[in-house]
C-alpha cells in the first residue's frame, strides 16, 4: 500500500485490514511519521518504507532562456493546499525591486478545481490587483509541462502540506532554483526538510515566509549567480533523487 499526504489525513486509513497488507510505502518521511502516529500502537502493521517518486530523466533536458532569472513558476497550483496567495505576495514583493519579475502558473485554475470558498475569491481578487495582474502567465492543464518550464528560473513550493512534491522536483531538474515553504501541516513531523535538500527550504517563521523567500530569490537574481545556482540545483536532484536507486528499492519491496 502506497500513501501520500492526503491519505494519512483521511479516515479510510483506519479501515484497512492491515493483516492483509505486506508493506506500507510512504513517499516521504513526514507522511510515514504521521501514518504511524494516527494508527497508534497496532500490532498488525506491516513494515513501513519511505520511498519517493521515480524521476524521469527528460526533465534534465529542459532548456533555459535569457529571461529565466526573472520568472517564478508553480506547477499544479490551483488548490488551497498549494496556497498560491503566498506566491502572489512573493511576486508582488519582487516587483517592488524590479517590475520584470513574472510568475507562471501551470495547471488547472483554482476557480475550476472545486475551490469555491473564501480562499478562492481571495486568490482571484489578489491576482487582479495592479501590482501583479500583468505579470501573471496562466498555462491551462497540459500534458507537456516540460515545454512550459523552459525559461522558468525559480520554482515555488508555498504548499501547506506535501508528501514529496514531485512537480517541484521535476522543475528543479529542469533548472529552476527551488524556493520552498516548510509545509507547516507537517513541519512538526520533519516537513520539507526531511524530503528535500536543506538549502531549498526557506528559513524563519512561517508568518515571515514571503519576506524570507524574497530574500532567497533576490540573492540569486543576478544572471551569473542564477546560472550557477541552476546548475547546482540540477546536480542536487541527480544526487538526491537517483531514479535507479528508487526503482531498486521499490522492486525490493514489491517483488519479495
Amino acid at each position: 500500500l502506497r500513501v501520500h499526504s492526503l491519505d494519512v489525513l483521511d479516515p479510510w486509513l483506519h479501515l484497512v485490514r492491515w493483516a492483509s497488507v505486506d508493506a506500507l510505502v510512504a513517499v516521504g518521511a513526514p507522511v510515514a511519521r504521521v501514518a504511524l502516529g494516527v494508527l497508534g500502537a497496532r500490532t498488525d502493521l506491516p513494515p513501513v518504507h519511505v520511498i519517493g517518486h521515480v524521476l524521469d530523466g527528460h526533465w534534465f533536458d529542459v532548456p533555459t532562456t535569457d529571461d529565466a532569472h526573472r520568472r517564478l513558476v508553480m506547477v499544479k497550483w490551483g488548490r488551497r493546499v498549494k496556497d498560491p496567495l503566498k506566491a502572489l505576495e512573493l511576486l508582488a514583493r519582487l516587483r517592488e525591486h524590479d517590475p520584470a519579475w513574472r510568475l507562471r502558473l501551470i495547471g488547472q485554475d483554482i476557480a475550476d478545481a472545486g475551490e469555491n470558498g473564501t480562499y478562492a475569491r481571495q486568490v482571484a481578487e489578489r491576482a487582479a490587483q495592479d501590482d501583479v495582474r500583468d505579470a501573471l502567465e496562466l498555462v491551462p492543464q497540459t500534458d507537456d509541462v516540460a515545454a512550459h518550464l523552459a525559461g522558468c528560473g525559480f520554482v515555488v513550493s508555498s504548499s501547506r502540506r506535501e508528501s514529496f512534491h514531485l512537480g517541484l522536483v521535476e522543475a528543479a531538474a529542469a533548472g529552476g532554483v527551488p524556493v520552498v515553504r516548510n509545509w507547516p501541516v507537517f513541519a512538526r513531523r520533519g516537513g520539507a526538510r526531511d524530503v528535500l535538500p536543506d538549502d531549498w527550504v526557506v528559513d524563519g517563521p512561517d508568518a515571515r515566509w514571503v519576506d524570507a523567500a524574497a530574500e532567497r530569490v533576490l540573492a540569486h537574481a543576478d544572471r551569473t549567480t542564477w546560472e550557477a545556482a541552476s546548475a547546482a540545483t540540477r546536480a542536487q536532484v541527480r544526487d538526491h533523487f537517483p531514479a535507479d536507486e528508487t526503482l531498486r528499492r521499490l522492486a525490493s519491496v514489491a517483488l519479495v
